[in-house]
């Protein structure tokens, strides 16, 4: 767009001769530019910074594992050894 601007304000001043169509063309080309520049500086300074619309998924995380069960208590020395027979008792 910014060369329509410039081959714009060239035609148009065609009439005038090549000194007045050549300065014409980089006073439009120019002004062109210009509208251009403040038009994109305006669009990134506006924009909303937000995440894109189809954000990767978070990385997997496995569930905790649950604790181990307590382990169990070994006998007394005291009852080391000792066995009840029921066969025998009665």
């Amino acid at each position: 767009s910014i060369a329509s601007g410039a081959l714009t304000g060239g035609v148009l001043a065609a009439r005038g001769g090549w000194r007045a169509a050549s300065r014409s063309a980089a006073v439009g080309g120019v002004l062109l530019a210009m509208i251009e520049g403040l038009n994109i500086f305006l669009t990134k300074m506006l924009a909303e910074n937000s995440a894109p619309p189809y954000a990767p998924p978070p990385p997997y995380q496995p569930p905790p594992m649950a604790p181990a069960p307590p382990t169990a208590a070994k006998p007394a020395a005291a009852d080391e050894g000792f066995m009840v027979d029921s066969a025998k008792s009665s």
